[in-house]
């Protein structure tokens, strides 16, 4: 079964109006323009949908189980890996992992580990 996240849920929402909406106003305007026209005006509109309701998919993991095992939160590339002394945001030493997404990954971070948030810090 097809998912979304929550996150994107009123985004998709929103998406599947404004799709439906061209649609209908296309397909009312049928018998006034030739075939090729109305695959012309609704081959966008249904990839830029289509490309929605896949940035915003939640599918099903099978994370390994284990003792000592440390799952990536995300898909995606591991860009960065940097050590971190106690000036850092964490005022600890500890490992900063990066990890970068393009569009066609799953843009959903999940939780791999049982921990506790102590803190959090934004970076522009």
């Amino acid at each position: 079964m097809f998912k979304v996240t929550r996150y994107g849920l009123s985004i998709v929402v929103i998406a599947t109006v404004i799709a439906s909406a061209i649609c209908a106003g296309v397909l009312a305007l049928r018998n006034l323009l030739p075939w090729w026209a109305i695959l012309a005006l609704l081959a966008p509109d249904l990839i830029i949908y289509l490309w929605v309701l896949w940035f915003f998919r939640d599918p099903e993991r099978d994370t390994p189980q284990g003792d000592g095992l440390f799952i990536a939160p995300a898909d995606g590339r591991i860009a960065d890996i940097t050590n971190i002394g106690p000036d850092s945001e964490l005022g600890r030493d500890g490992v900063r992992i990066g990890i970068f997404m393009n569009i066609f990954n799953v843009h959903l971070s999940r939780c791999p580990v049982d921990g506790v948030v102590e803190s959090v810090a934004h970076r522009p």
